[in-house]
C-alpha cells in the first residue's frame, strides 16, 4: 500500500506518509526553535507597546506670568506647527515659566521623520519668541512615550555621603554607568538634595552704590563665562589662552567685579554673600519613611524586561562594591509581574492542552487519536510563537491570550480530521486511503474556519503585540 502512495499521490497527506522521518525531524525542530525563540530571542513585556504619536515642544519660560507665556511662546509655537503634514490635534499648555505645544500625529506614522519636521520648526518658530537673556531657554522637542514607563525604580542612600554629594553621584556618575547597559534607553534621577551657589544681595549695600538687582544679574552673566582670550605667539610656537571665570565656588565668586565709578571697583563681596550648598527643596522622594534619591530605568521598546532588570541590577552591585556605604535598594520591579504573568500565563497554556486531551478521550474513546491531537496543538502553538520574531512580537499579556484562544480552534481542527479519518475507515478504506481521503475532504473547509480564527484573533495579536 505505501508503494501505491508513493507512485500516484501527488497529496500533502501522502507526502507525510512516505516520509514519516522527515515529518517527525520538522515537528522536533519546530518545538526546539519555538523553546529557543523564548529564551533567547523574544522580548517578554508586561503590556504590549504601540509607539506613541505624541510629540510635545517644551519651552522654559521663568519669570513669565501664564497669560504672558500664552501670548508670547505657546501661541507663536502654535502657529509654525500647522505647516506640518498629518498632525491630528494640536495641544497646548501654558502655566506661569512653562509652555508645552504637544502634537498628536496619525498612529503608523513615520515618528523619528515626524520628530525631525517639529524640530525644524521649532527652530524657526525660536525668531518669533522674546528673546531675554536671563530667563529664556531654548525650546527642545521630545517624544512622549507614556506606554514605555520605568519597568525599574532604585532608592539610592549613602552611609556617611553628603547628601549633596550623593546626589551629584548619582546624577552624574550611576546614570551614565546604567544607561551602557544594554537594552536600557533612558535613566534619570529624581528627588535628594541638588547643590546651589546662592548669591544672598544686601539691598542697603545696593542703593548705597547706586545698583540694582539686574546690575547683580548683569554681572554674574558677564563674569560666569569660559572663553578664549586669543592666542601667544612666540618663535616657532603658539599658545591658545582661555579666561575660565566659571563659578567653581563660593569663593571664587566673590571676586567678580560688578561696576567701576570715580576709580573705585565695586565687586560681588561688597553687596553680598555667596553660599555653597543645597537648593530649595520644591520635590522629595522617600522610600519607607527615609529620604532617598530615585533612579528610573526605562528600556527599549524592543527589550524585555527580565533580562534588562537582571542586566542593571548587575551593574548595580558592581557599583556598590567599588563604593563603601552606597545602597540601592529596589522600590519597583516589573520583572516580578513580568515573570509571574508569563508563568501563569504558560501553566495555563499547559493545562488547557492537557484538559483538551482528557476531553478527547472520554468522548473519542480512542488513544490514537488523543495522542495525535496531543501532539499537533502544542506543535502548532510552537510554530506560531516561532512567527513572533520575524514579525516583531513579544511575549506579553495580549499575546499569550490569543495562543490561548487558539487552542480551542486547533483541538476542533484536529477533531474534524479525526472524524472523517474515521469515516474513512467505517466505510472500508485502508488506514493509509482513509488517513489520506479524510484528510484531503476536510482540509478546504478547515483552512476556512481556521483563517476566519485568525482575522478574528490577529487582531489582538497585532495591537497587542507588536514591539
Amino acid at each position: 500500500m505505501i508503494e501505491y502512495v508513493r507512485e500516484t499521490e501527488r497529496s500533502i497527506a501522502a507526502w507525510a506518509l512516505r516520509n514519516p522521518y522527515a515529518i517527525f525531524a520538522a515537528f522536533f525542530a519546530i518545538v526546539i526553535g519555538a523553546i529557543a525563540a523564548v529564551l533567547f530571542l523574544l522580548p517578554t513585556r508586561m503590556m504590549p507597546y504601540v509607539r506613541s504619536p505624541l510629540i510635545s515642544v517644551i519651552t522654559m519660560t521663568p519669570g513669565y506670568s501664564p497669560q504672558e507665556v500664552a501670548t508670547y511662546f505657546t501661541k507663536p509655537i502654535e502657529e509654525r506647527m500647522t505647516d506640518l503634514q498629518g498632525v491630528r490635534y494640536i495641544r497646548s499648555y501654558s502655566q506661569q515659566g512653562l509652555s508645552i505645544v504637544t502634537l498628536q500625529f496619525h498612529y503608523g506614522a513615520n515618528m523619528q521623520r515626524a520628530l525631525v519636521d517639529v524640530q525644524q520648526l521649532t527652530q524657526q518658530a525660536q525668531a518669533d519668541l522674546p528673546y531675554d537673556r536671563a530667563n529664556l531657554k531654548p525650546s527642545y522637542v521630545v517624544p512622549v512615550d507614556p506606554l514605555n514607563t520605568p519597568v525599574l525604580e532604585l532608592a539610592v542612600t549613602g552611609n556617611g555621603w553628603d547628601p549633596v554629594l550623593l546626589r551629584q553621584f548619582v546624577a552624574n556618575e550611576v546614570v551614565d554607568d546604567l544607561k551602557g547597559v544594554r537594552g536600557v534607553e533612558v535613566v534619570f534621577p529624581f528627588g535628594g538634595l541638588q547643590r546651589q551657589i546662592r548669591v544672598n544681595v544686601d539691598r542697603d549695600a545696593l542703593a548705597a552704590d547706586h545698583l540694582s538687582i539686574l546690575d547683580v544679574r548683569d554681572a554674574l552673566d558677564a563674569q560666569n563665562v569660559s572663553r578664549s582670550d586669543g592666542v601667544v605667539t612666540g618663535g616657532l610656537h603658539e599658545t591658545l589662552i582661555r579666561g575660565d571665570q566659571r563659578a567653581q565656588s563660593a569663593q571664587s565668586m566673590l571676586g567678580y567685579p560688578l561696576m567701576t565709578t570715580g576709580g573705585r571697583t565695586v565687586y560681588l563681596r561688597d553687596v553680598a554673600t555667596v553660599t555653597d550648598g543645597p537648593a530649595e527643596v520644591r520635590s522629595t522622594y522617600r522610600l519607607n519613611g527615609r529620604s532617598a534619591v530615585e533612579v528610573s530605568v526605562v528600556e527599549n521598546p524592543d527589550a524585555g524586561s527580565p533580562q534588562i532588570i537582571a542586566a542593571v541590577m548587575k551593574r548595580v552591585r558592581h557599583i556598590e562594591a567599588d563604593h563603601p556605604g552606597l545602597h540601592f535598594t529596589v522600590a519597583y520591579d516589573n520583572s516580578r509581574f513580568v515573570n509571574d504573568l508569563t508563568r501563569n500565563m504558560v501553566e495555563e497554556l499547559i493545562l488547557s492542552v492537557i484538559l483538551a486531551g482528557i476531553v478527547l478521550l472520554i468522548f473519542l474513546e480512542d488513544v490514537s487519536a488523543t495522542l495525535i491531537v496531543m501532539t499537533s496543538v502544542p506543535t502548532c502553538l510552537a510554530l506560531a510563537v516561532l512567527l513572533f520574531a520575524p514579525m516583531n512580537l513579544s511575549i506579553n499579556s495580549s499575546t499569550l491570550i490569543g495562543l490561548l484562544l487558539a487552542i480551542g480552534r486547533l483541538v476542533d481542527d484536529s477533531i474534524v480530521v479525526i472524524h472523517w479519518v474515521h469515516h474513512k475507515l467505517e466505510e472500508g478504506s485502508s488506514p493509509v486511503r482513509a488517513a489520506i481521503d479524510g484528510t484531503m475532504e476536510v482540509i478546504v473547509p478547515v483552512v476556512a474556519a481556521t483563517a476566519v480564527s485568525i482575522f478574528a484573533v490577529f487582531p489582538m495579536l497585532m495591537s497587542g503585540g507588536i514591539t
